[in-house]
């Protein structure tokens, strides 16, 4: 008797090969939604960066106590391909750059205790430099936040933000809240009043919030870098700033003569959504 092959048994049987059919697709639904899948795949970063902070140092220094000294121990890291580095004030960074087939875990851990090592040679009022893994983010989802005023937006879009944190969003990023900056107006009659012209206020507006270094105290690891700070960022900060006194002896402040509010700075991108101003949380 002549042996017949599966295939031929269904082909000269339509409902077995119908039945075969249905079997087929069944299984590939299944296995279907067992699948993960993504537009753009899951990578690793290769790179590590080493962070540490040394509070009132000047970036000359940051430079040559902390991160020359951290590179000289971390360029003979296994499989280290490039080395970055940033110093400024009072902040030091390195970015470690690894091979393709490196594992980032034991790069990361080899990264830390070789700065564990190192840390004895930094200066002694410096914090510890924290050792991380560059994460690759990928954009999970969006949410569009609307107000009837786009003045409401930014405390609604900083609350959902941190609302959404919370539940464990990695990281988000808002895009449509402009930017804002404090506008101060002077009527012409008070100028007169005070017998001053605007280029005066600036000057006294400009003397009052500075942030400018005033020289280097000391020298190598004990350096610091002398600064006034008092810049002024917000509405309630500007309000105080003294102007003159006037003929009663009486200090005239700034909220004296001018009107002073915070606002958005011109040429902006809006985003509007339905006919009303929002803004765009990405969620990372």
């Amino acid at each position: 008797m002549e042996r017949k092959g599966i295939l031929e048994i269904f082909a000269t049987h339509p409902v077995a090969m119908n039945v075969l059919m249905l079997l087929v697709l069944g299984l590939g639904v299944m296995s279907l939604s067992q699948i993960n899948f993504q537009f753009f795949p899951t990578y690793d970063l290769k790179f590590v960066q080493v962070n540490t902070s040394w509070p009132g140092a000047a970036a000359d220094d940051v430079e040559r106590s902390i991160t020359d000294r951290l590179e000289l121990e971390l360029r003979n890291i296994d499989e280290l391909k490039l080395m970055y580095s940033t110093s400024r004030n009072s902040h030091s960074l390195i970015i470690l750059e690894f091979g393709d087939n490196t594992d980032i875990r034991t790069a990361v851990d080899d990264a830390k205790q070789i700065v564990d090592l190192a840390v004895s040679s930094l200066p002694a009022d410096a914090e510890l430099p924290e050792v991380t893994h560059l994460k690759n983010y990928e954009v999970v989802a969006g949410v569009v936040v609307t107000a009837p005023e786009a003045d409401q937006l930014r405390g609604l879009a900083y609350e959902f933000k941190e609302e959404l944190l919370a539940l464990g969003i990695s990281k988000i990023d808002i895009v449509g809240l402009p930017e804002e900056e404090v506008s101060i107006q002077i009527p012409s009659h008070r100028l007169r009043e005070l017998q001053l012209d605007l280029n005066q206020i600036g000057e006294k507006i400009r003397s009052a919030s500075i942030d400018v270094p005033l020289g280097v105290l000391g020298r190598e690891d004990a350096a610091r870098q002398l600064r006034i700070v008092e810049q002024r960022r917000s509405q309630l900060e500007f309000e105080n700033v003294p102007i003159v006194a006037n003929e009663s002896g009486s200090l005239v402040k700034l909220k004296d003569i001018a009107n002073i509010e915070r606002r958005p700075k011109s040429d902006q991108v809006y985003i509007k959504y339905q006919g009303k101003p929002a803004v765009h949380l990405m969620l990372k």
